[in-house]
């Protein structure tokens, strides 16, 4: 289970490390657009998150298990990140920040099948307040290391390829293989789950998980 953290571990570093370099002094972005771009990700998976919570929600109802998204999203979310670091040479710096956020948003949508379900997968594995503990404290000790790993070693695979164009790509590459290794264990090792959500806890519909979240917050406001 807790394998899948190298994934969500170094989406969630990475970027915030060197992509506004990428934009900025390798794709030529002047740095307010290149900030949106950065900021525009963030904004949405903000927004998705509580539909994703819902479809997964029904998907364990239905069907006792959250494996179906959370693969969705281990499969897709590579191939997101790679792009981000793919735009090709001579690309007028406008449309390199339009690749850019296009594939930025796309890995977002990507994550968040992925790490939505993966997160909720623990109160479906197991009962007990022992194993449940046991696997989030792993999913947190390899969400460290992968943070500190992909941290040190994105921008190290960087410079040692040249730190131009094409050293992204490379560093992008090598980094994909490690999200997609580390999300496809949990998705091929966890299997399918057999406790089904209950009913009392499955939305009524993709827009219940805004208006439960907005509640939850003018309630914990007080």
């Amino acid at each position: 289970y807790a394998a899948g953290s190298v994934g969500t571990g170094g989406f969630g570093t990475l970027p915030g490390l060197v992509l506004a370099y990428y934009l900025t002094d390798t794709l030529g972005v002047a740095p307010a657009l290149g900030a949106l771009v950065v900021l525009l990700p963030k904004v949405w998976d903000v927004a998705i998150d509580p539909f994703v919570g819902a479809l997964s929600d029904a998907e364990a109802r239905r069907r006792s298990t959250r494996t179906r998204l959370v693969a969705l999203g281990a499969v897709t979310l590579p191939v997101g990140f790679l792009g981000m670091f793919a735009v090709p040479t001579g690309l007028a710096p406008g449309a390199s920040a339009v690749w850019v956020a296009v594939a930025f948003v796309l890995a977002t949508t990507s994550f968040s099948l992925f790490q939505v379900p993966y997160i909720a997968l623990p109160a479906d594995l197991t009962d007990g307040y022992r194993e449940r503990t046991r696997l989030l404290s792993w999913r947190i000790a390899v969400l460290a290391l992968a943070i500190l790993a992909m941290g040190a070693g994105g921008p190290a695979i960087r410079d040692a390829a040249g730190g131009e164009h094409r050293s992204y790509l490379i560093m992008g590459a090598a980094i994909a293989a490690l999200l997609v290794a580390g999300m496809l264990a949990t998705v091929l090792l966890v299997g399918r789950t057999q406790r089904a959500v209950p009913d009392a806890a499955a939305p009524s519909g993709p827009w219940h998980g805004y208006a439960e979240g907005v509640r939850l917050l003018r309630r914990d406001a007080r």
